[in-house]
């Protein structure tokens, strides 16, 4: 999203010379917002790592869009035997339907811990 106080790149905050420390030009911090698209992908890439074993795993293969800051996944097994991920980024993101967050969870029950949103 373009800020209105931009004049510079055409609005790309994420490859324009003025951004420093995940801050832009007027020292706020940046924000990723995931695209419906981007979203589906990666939410998909998580619901796969979920059905295969940890140990199986390739992060060279992992998403990574520009201006996406990094991440990391672990998978857990719950006292049911079901499994779920966990994606930690290492700044806020925007979800499409506006929610925020570091951490998200894909797959096992809801209210199992780590307690943490839905991706």
């Amino acid at each position: 999203m373009k800020k209105d106080y931009c004049t510079q790149n055409n609005g790309d905050c994420y490859t324009c010379s003025l951004v420093n420390y995940g801050r832009d030009c007027r020292n706020n911090p940046l924000l990723f917002e995931f695209t419906e698209s981007q979203y589906r992908e990666f939410k998909t890439m998580l619901e796969n790592l979920n059905k295969e074993n940890w140990g199986l795993w390739d992060n060279r293969k992992w998403l990574k869009f520009p201006g996406m800051p990094g991440y990391a996944i672990h998978q857990y097994i719950q006292t049911n035997e079901k499994t779920f991920v966990v994606v930690k980024f290492d700044e806020l993101v925007l979800l499409p339907d506006n929610r925020k967050g570091k951490r998200f969870k894909v797959g096992g029950q809801r209210n199992y811990q780590p307690v943490c949103e839905r991706f």
